[in-house]
């Protein structure tokens, strides 16, 4: 597995012959066969995805919501991997009861749309959390017709 551009690279071979057929561990007797050839055809592949996209949270035109644990903010930006070109991510920030804190509720964000690997929220236009750094909270994220592959609170 390789990480590059921003993919996931996994290169992978196949063949057609069964595992364990007996008459392969005899290929040599019938090596310049057309039959052979055919019945032992091999090849090399390369599966790629997104980074990070080997499962996502995806809500439809309806939308929906996910809500993260409890844990304490140790960066002071929130970075998401997400796909969004005809939907869109915004996120609001929790305290303890679960009600969101004044300037990082669902109408301060600054909702995305579009298809990016790493793309910072930010509310009002600020995309810091470091005010809020050392406090325990949650995120709630909205979705509509959106993937959310994952999301990154650090520097």
């Amino acid at each position: 597995m390789t990480v590059r551009d921003d993919e996931v690279w996994v290169y992978y071979s196949g063949s057609i012959h069964p595992h364990g057929d007996p008459s392969f561990a005899n290929k040599q007797e019938h090596s310049g066969t057309l039959e052979h050839k055919l019945k032992y055809s091999s090849g090399i592949g390369l599966a790629k995805w997104r980074l990070d996209g080997f499962v996502s949270a995806d809500a439809g035109p309806e939308g929906g919501t996910l809500i993260t644990k409890p844990m304490e903010l140790q960066g002071p930006r929130l970075t998401i991997n997400a796909q969004a070109p005809m939907g869109q991510v915004a996120v609001e920030v929790l305290d303890g009861q679960g009600n969101a804190i004044p300037g990082y509720a669902r109408a301060d964000c600054d909702t995305f749309s579009g298809d990016n690997v790493r793309h910072t929220i930010s509310w009002n236009g600020q995309h810091g959390l470091g005010g809020l750094l050392g406090q325990r909270l949650r995120l709630r994220f909205h979705l509509r017709k959106a993937q959310l592959y994952s999301y990154t609170i650090g520097g």
